[in-house]
Order: structure tokens, then sequence, then C-alpha cells
């Protein structure tokens, strides 16, 4: 689990490598947090000696933020 505690708004898919917050007039980018979580999955697949099925990727935004796109799958 991803957790990213934001304000305003947040704009991004689930294919674009950076993602956007915007509070008011400013907009700041950071690394598209499905991607940041595929690779911590990935090495808890191998730290666990895992398969791909038994570890589940979620990304939950706590604080007060709205997408302001559509959510992708597997965010909160």
């Amino acid at each position: 689990m991803e957790t990213k505690n934001m304000q305003s708004w947040i704009f991004g898919s689930e294919r674009q490598a950076q993602w956007t917050q915007k509070i008011y007039k400013k907009s700041s980018r950071f690394q598209n947090s499905l991607q940041q979580n595929y690779k911590h999955v990935k090495a808890l697949e191998t730290l666990l000696d895992v398969t791909p099925d038994v570890v589940h990727s979620v990304v939950v935004f706590a604080g007060n933020c709205t997408f302001e796109t559509p959510m992708p799958p597997d965010v909160t």
C-alpha cells in the first residue's frame, strides 16, 4: 500500500509518468503513485518469493484532495 497525504486537486492517469497536484495557482508534479508502488510490489514478490497474484497494489490518498481526472484503478 502506498499512501499519500495531499491537499487540493490531483490530476493524472494510470499511464502518465507524472501526476500533478494543483493548489490554487501553484502546480507541483510528482511520480505516478501506481508506478512507484509497482516497484514496491515487485520487490516484495522477490523478497517473499511469491507469485504476482499474491501481492496486490493499492494507492491511498489521505488528506483533503480530489481527483479531477478519472481515478485510476487501485487508487482510492
